[in-house]
């Protein structure tokens, strides 16, 4: 909700695509707005895209992020759903690199 709320108030009525970066091997589904004017699209289910997909289109293009050294996912930071040790890893890698 501290993402969603905001989100749908600042697109309004406007006609909006949000598209959201959900694997095909995810079990999770995604946001889905009850606002008739935004239209979810997934397109790596569509295209039946699973992690390993996902990693080598990062490898081949802009690298893999940093912080999947210590990060099974990258989302929010701070996100409070992490796992324990995605928390140590956070303050064990920190710095200015990476806030």
């Amino acid at each position: 909700m501290m993402k969603l709320k905001p989100f749908e108030a600042f697109v309004g009525d406007d006609p909006v695509i949000s598209y959201i970066g959900i694997r095909a091997d995810e079990n999770r589904e995604g946001y889905i707005s009850h606002k008739d004017t935004i239209e979810a699209v997934f397109p790596y289910i569509e295209d039946g895209l699973v992690r390993e997909d996902i990693f080598k289109i990062l490898e081949d293009s802009v690298g893999i992020p940093e912080y999947y050294k210590w990060r099974s996912r990258s989302g929010c930071y701070f996100c409070f759903f992490q796992r324990k040790d995605e928390w140590l890893g956070l303050k064990s890698f920190r710095n200015d690199q990476y806030t």
